[in-house]
């Protein structure tokens, strides 16, 4: 009877290739990148150690000295200090059963496997939002009128509130423009709500075109990028700023992935424990790139 007992195990993990601890680990990479959204709207810097190098606007005055060529050496007023931090590991893991392996419960692990991938690419997003709003230096502006989600009232002047954000970074950079615009969902959601954005999700892609697509026709010249990590509070908060230029992802390395047996955490139950860990961290060099808008709501 335990020769037979042992068979039938061996026999269900060889048989169930698609549960294996090898194809699980590669899912989980492969679910991982497919959310990423966040990183991409920054430039990328891979990493040696894990420690990273900042830079923040300050009311300094810096140590480097400069040659003339009466040979002083005149000191340069600079309006930045540099520091360093640890760069953050974070990860997920999950615990796939005897009784889901054996059965070839594809698709429960395949949700498990989904939730434990976005939800670390939501924390990278909401990292890195929050490092760009609190950025010293970065610019900021308040809705011109805000919208009144109690009521419904849309009152609002979303793209005179763009352009002016836009224009405020293209000021404080001494012409550079603003590419990108990040919202929450509900933002754009009343924003379908104004006719020059119902005008350009119509005429750019067809009547169902958004519906079909998902995609968002860009505004002023800028992509409209949908993130929720952006607006966590649902405020009406928006970010517009220069792709790529406003920072860095820097980065320990993307992911990695390991399988536990059950049996060596002591839980006869367990076929597997499967773990994700990543090491990364926003370096968010240039803020003048960028500008928040707050509050386009009220109630």
């Amino acid at each position: 009877m335990v020769g037979s007992a042992y068979k039938d195990k061996d026999l269900s993990a060889s048989n169930n290739p698609l549960t294996s601890p090898e194809v699980i680990e590669a899912a989980i990479k492969l679910a991982y990148h497919k959310n990423l959204i966040g990183r991409k709207l920054l430039g990328y810097q891979n990493l040696s150690i894990s420690t990273v190098s900042t830079i923040e606007e300050a009311d300094t005055v810096g140590d480097v000295d400069w040659l003339s060529e009466n040979g002083a050496l005149p000191k340069l007023d600079f309006a930045f200090v540099k520091g360093t931090k640890r760069v953050r590991p974070y990860g997920g893991w999950f615990e796939v059963t005897e009784e889901q392996q054996e059965d070839n419960l594809e698709d429960e692990i395949r949700v498990m496997i989904n939730n434990t991938a976005y939800a670390m690419s939501y924390f990278e997003d909401l990292v890195i939002y929050n490092d760009i709003i609190n950025a010293t230096g970065i610019n900021s502006i308040d809705a011109t009128h805000p919208w009144d989600v109690s009521t419904g009232a849309d009152a609002g002047v979303p793209l005179k509130d763009l352009q002016k954000a836009k224009r405020t970074v293209s000021a404080a950079t001494k012409g550079q423009k603003p590419d990108t615009i990040v919202i929450s969902e509900l933002t754009f959601e009343y924003l379908t709500a104004f006719d020059a954005i119902k005008n350009r999700l119509y005429n750019t892609q067809g009547a169902d075109g958004y519906v079909v697509t998902g995609q968002v026709p860009t505004l002023l010249g800028m992509v409209v990028v949908q993130d929720d990590a952006v607006d966590p509070n649902d405020t009406g908060q928006c970010l517009v700023f220069k792709q790529k230029d406003i920072g860095v992802w820097q980065e320990r390395y993307a992911i990695r992935t390991k399988s536990i047996p059950g049996s060596n955490l002591g839980k006869d139950q367990i076929a597997f424990k499967y773990t994700a860990k990543a090491k990364g961290e926003p370096n968010i060099k240039f803020p003048k790139l960028g500008c928040i808008i707050n509050d386009l709501f009220t109630t």
